[in-house]
């Protein structure tokens, strides 16, 4: 497979059969299945919760922001957390008409705009 590369993260299903020799015992792994975790990933979680702090330049951010969305376009749901500098928290419903594809491509994106843990996979 493709994917099958030095460092890549994979999900392997499969069965473990005991092996006995003479001197040593193990295990043996027939693998049935491999796949990416990325593709694991893409297809479980449901939505994506984007965390926004309220600093000086919040709102300013959002375009950029709103550039990062749009460049990663998927089956997944968008939600929005605002965490005010009042202590006021407001959350969205899932945001109509756009949907985002969760990778870690597009949470570093987004991270370095609004800043580190601002985005989470449900």
């Amino acid at each position: 497979e493709e994917f099958l590369s030095a460092d890549t993260v994979i999900r392997v299903m499969g069965t473990v059969d005991r092996v006995d020799h003479m001197d040593s015992s193990g295990a043996r792994l027939k693998a049935t299945k491999l796949e990416p975790v990325h593709d694991l990933q893409t297809r479980t979680v449901k939505q994506v919760v984007i965390r926004l702090a309220e600093t000086p330049d919040t709102w300013g951010k959002l375009p950029k922001l709103q550039e990062v969305l749009h460049r990663h376009p998927g089956p997944a749901r968008i939600a929005l957390h605002f965490h005010l500098v009042s202590e006021v928290r407001a959350e969205s419903g899932p945001l109509p008409n756009l949907g985002i594809l969760p990778s870690s491509d597009l949470v570093y994106e987004v991270e370095q705009i609004l800043g580190k843990e601002s985005v989470t996979f449900h």
